[in-house]
């Protein structure tokens, strides 16, 4: 489930989500939340093991079908929500795209020397928005195109496999937590260093 107690969930200047417990006899498509987020609107999203779900505070909406044929996992793994307030997906298997904000799916298209190492992470930065690791590669891209090109690389040894988590400072610059310690990308130009 996703909570056991009260939650209050307030976004800027949206009405309050009450709610006690979300799970699958509430309307959730499964009770692993692999996480969760609030878009600009104050609508709480989660991403789970069989799906996408979202709530306004009334009730839950699957957002499965709308994913199922382009991401073929409906394995949510992280979720973002951009400036335009576009909901971002990415799978374990690779896969990653948006819900636009008239809540359609837009595939990533990755370049073609990448397409079959698959997403392994999304990034935010406020200066270029998403930003997607692929390989050892930082990829970007221009609102609305779907396509994404590559801006700089990572010395392999230095991801040792997986980003666990990251952060960004006011600078832009972004921290990247690896099994080889803490990765800092200049926010500039996005150059690796530890």
């Amino acid at each position: 489930a996703v909570w056991v107690g009260p939650l209050t969930v307030w976004a800027q200047q949206a009405p309050l989500i009450h709610f006690k417990k979300l799970n699958t006899n509430t309307g959730l498509s499964d009770n692993l939340v692999n996480n969760t987020m609030l878009d600009k609107n104050g609508m709480l999203w989660m991403a789970t093991t069989e799906g996408l779900n979202s709530y306004d505070g009334y009730s839950v909406k699957t957002w499965s079908e709308a994913l199922d044929n382009q991401l073929k996992s409906r394995n949510i793994r992280d979720l973002y929500c951009d400036s335009h307030n576009n909901i971002w997906v990415h799978t374990p298997e690779g896969k990653a795209g948006w819900l636009n904000k008239n809540r359609l799916f837009v595939p990533v298209e990755l370049p073609k020397d990448l397409e079959e190492k698959g997403v392994q992470y999304l990034l935010f930065q406020e200066q270029r928005g998403m930003l997607l690791v692929v390989d050892n590669h930082i990829l970007t891209h221009s609102y609305p195109a779907k396509s994404f090109h590559k801006i700089s690389a990572i010395p392999n040894d230095w991801i040792g496999g997986a980003i666990n988590h990251h952060s960004t400072d006011d600078t832009g610059n972004i921290f990247l937590a690896v099994a080889a310690g803490v990765l800092r990308l200049d926010g500039g130009t996005l150059k690796a260093s530890l």
